[in-house]
């Protein structure tokens, strides 16, 4: 009784972390959208280059301070935005300085910033492709945004020593680009919701999935048509004299403020619906596969890459583990010995394949999950094997005896094998663990 116990303590759900990935997209737009708002109100009040930059400066401490709340206290890995927004502080004073104090050879500026920032990506690229270090795809994907907006930097300065004839339109260029991609993206989202809708009526889909697409729409908003708005009313404003740029800079600011607070109750209203529809579309796969290889790390599991790729799914943690099991003593003395919390999953049983550009029906997943709870070995009784301590599963009890007749090890990760934790999952979808068997070593 007591093994049992200390096992279901081990196998307990992983505490909820305060920092999702949809609180993670709700800062980034209010990052955004601020930014923004600032220099509207520049341009509606007419605030002196000093006033706009202090107002940058307050607001970049205040990011600062929450990024050091959030990697102190919940120990979360903020990269390297905190040197970042310091670097963005260096610019905005040498730009001050210039429009305010003394003129500076500005370009080079715009120079030094795009060296910076691409041999930054270029030693990403180095550690992921040749090195083979394990990074968030994402990563890669922002680092080369602040790429392309450290040339639109550049191509700026040299506008201000004019050494280019161009006109504002054109300097902005690489902004437009970026932003006619994200409007064609924008667009496929709202087509791909009305055929989504539709599916949603003869209930081919479902209500996360209608209510994520929605949610993202309004969301990537913020990323397409109020750019565009914005850059437009900044290249009017520096070509034609006469332009109404206060009452378009209004305009625009109530828009953004609308804009936000929709995302912001959405996101707490349907929250649930919203976080789901995000880990379908992809946003945390990665971050997924950081916690498992950090959990097989701590398991000492060893994977081989050659091995099939469903094989491999299988190799993850069967349980999740219950890693801060000493920081809630309360929680893990709550646990019965004979239902695991609800919602504990098993590994070995998530096989759906998603990606980020195909959703399948839930009839069809629901097929697919129950073929695929079936034993990985014979592939005709359930599995409802757990081999601990490397807690790898995905094989019936029938297979599992054969197995062991010609080896000692677990037949994934090759550990030895101490205890056999037989579990059933009853029809409310609860697993109870029936037995646990000590292996005998001969």
């Amino acid at each position: 009784m007591r093994s049992q116990q200390i096992i279901q303590q081990d196998l307990a759900i992983t505490p909820h972390n305060p920092i999702t990935e949809l609180s993670k997209l709700l800062f980034l737009i209010i990052i955004t959208n601020v930014h923004l708002l600032i220099y509207l109100t520049h341009l509606v009040f007419q605030c002196t280059i000093m006033q706009l930059i202090i107002y940058y400066y307050c607001f970049d401490a205040m990011v600062m301070i929450f990024l050091m709340i959030m990697k102190i206290k919940f120990k979360i890995d903020v990269g390297n935005s905190t040197f970042d927004i310091l670097f963005s502080t260096i610019i905005q004073t040498i730009i001050l300085i210039h429009f305010r104090f003394k003129e500076l050879e500005i370009q080079f500026l715009g120079y030094v910033v795009l060296a910076y920032y691409l041999l930054r990506f270029f030693v990403m690229v180095f550690q992921k492709i040749i090195l083979n270090v394990s990074m968030n795809r994402f990563i890669i994907y922002i680092q080369g945004f602040k790429v392309l907006f450290a040339l639109q930097l550049m191509l700026v300065t040299i506008k201000w020593k004019n050494m280019v004839d161009w006109n504002w339109f054109v300097i902005f260029s690489v902004i437009w680009s970026l932003l006619v991609i994200f409007f064609i993206f924008h667009l496929i989202l709202i087509l791909s919701i009305i055929e989504l809708a539709h599916d949603y009526q003869i209930q081919k889909a479902t209500k996360s999935q209608l209510i994520g697409g929605v949610w993202l729409i309004l969301y990537f908003c913020g990323f397409s048509g109020i750019p565009s708005w914005f850059c437009y009313i900044i290249c009017k404003n520096q070509e034609i004299v006469d332009y109404p740029t206060k009452q378009a800079s209004l305009i625009l600011s109530i828009l953004i403020i609308v804009q936000t607070f929709l995302v912001f109750i959405l996101s707490i209203v349907f929250r649930h619906h919203i976080k789901i529809y995000i880990q379908d579309i992809g946003f945390e796969e990665d971050i997924q596969q950081q916690n498992i290889k950090e959990s097989k790390q701590q398991s000492n599991i060893i994977s081989k890459p050659t091995l099939p790729q469903k094989l491999f799914q299988v190799s993850t943690t069967y349980f999740e583990y219950f890693k801060q099991a000493s920081q809630h003593p309360q929680q893990n003395q709550n646990i019965t010995n004979s239902i695991i919390n609800q919602r504990v999953k098993l590994k070995a049983f998530e096989f759906v394949m998603r990606s980020g550009d195909q959703m399948h029906s839930p009839e069809k997943e629901s097929n697919q999950v129950q073929n695929e709870q079936k034993c990985q070995v014979c592939f005709n009784q359930e599995s409802q094997i757990v081999m601990l301590p490397c807690r790898h599963g995905g094989i019936c009890n029938d297979c599992l005896r054969q197995w062991l007749q010609k080896s000692p090890n677990c037949y994934i990760c090759r550990q030895k094998i101490n205890q056999i934790c037989k579990v059933h999952k009853d029809e409310s979808g609860n697993f109870t663990i029936k037995d646990i068997i000590t292996v005998c070593q001969k």
